[in-house]
């Protein structure tokens, strides 16, 4: 799918929205927050990962591709490395300087398009995409990662995958809604996608994640905390040995993707 010409400010826009009705709760603050519990496993190895690269080399420089408000990582810039978060909504910038500063940390955030960043060649030792691909044409976006990346570099990207027809029509569901724009809910990463990108790389991995936790998730936000989380355990167990199926992979909800040393 090709994208139309004003997808960048559509998207721009959305982020813009987003940001600036964060803090605003609403009645189903506590079923996001069972949600949230449902599905945090793709989001812990996610971050598992880019803790294993950090501790590899004792500094280095980290591109936050599509940061947002830079919550999810600025726990990274710690340990002699350095955090550097790219977004093309101004308001996400914005709030990501403020509570950087506020947090004492130290990290750089520009307003930058993730199809034509301004860095220069071989910049990052590690570069993160918390969920932006979907945001992004990808056949723009690869060729400039790739040139700033190092020769020895690491791509870690955590993104939801686009095969599974419920999931799908959820995310239709979440463009009525206000949650998605359009053009990501239908250019969502599939495995064809990794497929072309991993051509690029030395070392690919990729894991799966959430079948059935995924479907319980909006359901069982009414029972009480201890039958959520023994019911969240038993069917993380059960998408254990189901994603072990090639078959099913193509189901799952996210995935958990390791790139490294460009070819």
């Amino acid at each position: 799918m090709h994208p139309s010409p004003n997808y960048k400010q559509i998207e721009e826009l959305h982020a813009d929205h987003k940001m600036r009705s964060r803090n605003i709760r609403n009645d189903n603050t506590y079923m996001h927050s069972v949600a949230d519990r449902a599905l945090h496993r793709p989001h812990y190895y996610f971050e598992k990962r880019v803790w294993a690269c950090i501790r590899m080399q004792t500094a280095g420089l980290i591109l936050d591709y599509g940061c947002g408000n830079g919550m999810r990582t600025r726990k990274f810039a710690q340990h002699g490395w350095q955090l550097c978060g790219i977004d093309i909504s101004e308001e996400s910038i914005r709030i990501a300087r403020r509570n950087t500063a506020k947090e004492g940390l130290r990290a750089e955030y520009y307003i930058m398009d993730g199809e034509n960043m301004t860095f220069p060649d071989n910049q990052f030792d590690l570069i993160v995409d918390y969920g932006a691909f979907s945001s992004v044409d990808m056949k723009k976006a690869v060729p400039d990662l790739l040139r700033v990346l190092k020769p020895s570099g690491t791509i870690i990207s955590i993104e939801t995958l686009g095969h599974n027809p419920i999931f799908n029509m959820k995310r239709k569901l979440n463009v009525l809604h206000g949650i998605r724009t359009s053009w990501s809910a239908n250019h969502i990463m599939k495995l064809s996608d990794w497929a072309k990108l991993k051509n690029n790389f030395t070392i690919y991995k990729i894991k799966f994640f959430g079948v059935t936790t995924v479907l319980i998730a909006p359901l069982i936000w009414c029972l009480p905390r201890r039958l959520q989380n023994n019911l969240i355990t038993c069917c993380e167990k059960i998408d254990n040995h189901l994603l072990k199926s090639a078959m099913i992979k193509p189901w799952a909800f996210k995935t958990v993707v390791q790139l490294s040393k460009p070819i």
